[in-house]
């Protein structure tokens, strides 16, 4: 039952209008929930200003994850929540350009905060010149889109895995966790197993 939830359900990240309506949805409420907030002056901040909202989460995912069980979408008990705006880790099948389509389909511009995604390319992706150039055509396409941040890792699970076998054979693997970067082998196992949970995308799509 759990592969059918995973595997037989259209998942946001894939380009697929039925699941990422979904996302916009909830993205809509949030913000539609911030709104209504700004005009109920008792809860408005004592020192002055409104709220805004942000989809900028960061390893928070790691902490919110830890009380919430098992979800239709097939997560698992206590396990990290999905960073930021990207989809859910491991399910976004059908490459960058596939998971870019899907970003640009939500309100970004209703949430005044930033709107951060993150992405994990296989470094065989970067390897040639024609391969920058691919790259360089896909920030610009994102940008057109209207996605103004995105983060990367180029980086190989294998490579991520040893670093965390031998830590004193990686001490200056650095990587980008969400809104800040680190050395590998000083983050905590959870959030070292988060990242490589992450899709490490091979080529640009399906």
């Amino acid at each position: 039952m759990r592969q059918l939830c995973i595997n037989g359900v259209p998942k946001y990240g894939n380009d697929d209008d039925a699941a990422d309506s979904w996302v916009a949805f909830v993205m809509d409420t949030y913000a539609d929930a911030i709104d209504w907030l700004n005009t109920q002056k008792e809860l408005l901040p004592r020192c002055g200003g409104h709220f805004v909202g942000a989809g900028v989460a960061g390893t928070v995912t790691v902490d919110l994850g830890a009380p919430v069980g098992a979800l239709p979408n097939g997560h698992f008990v206590s396990k990290p929540l999905a960073d930021t705006l990207s989809p859910s880790q491991g399910i976004d099948k059908k490459g960058p350009t596939a998971v870019i389509k899907s970003v640009s389909k939500l309100p970004m511009h209703r949430l005044a905060m930033g709107n951060v995604l993150n992405q994990r390319l296989s470094p065989q992706m970067v390897a040639t010149d024609r391969d920058l150039d691919n790259f360089i055509a896909y920030l610009r396409a994102e940008e057109e889109m209207g996605i103004y941040e995105i983060q990367f890792n180029i980086l190989s699970s294998d490579v991520l895995r040893k670093a965390m076998k031998e830590p004193d054979n990686y001490r200056d693997l650095m990587v980008r966790v969400a809104s800040y970067c680190s050395y590998f082998v000083e983050l905590d196992p959870v959030t070292q197993l988060d990242i490589i949970a992450r899709s490490e995308q091979s080529s640009w799509s399906e």
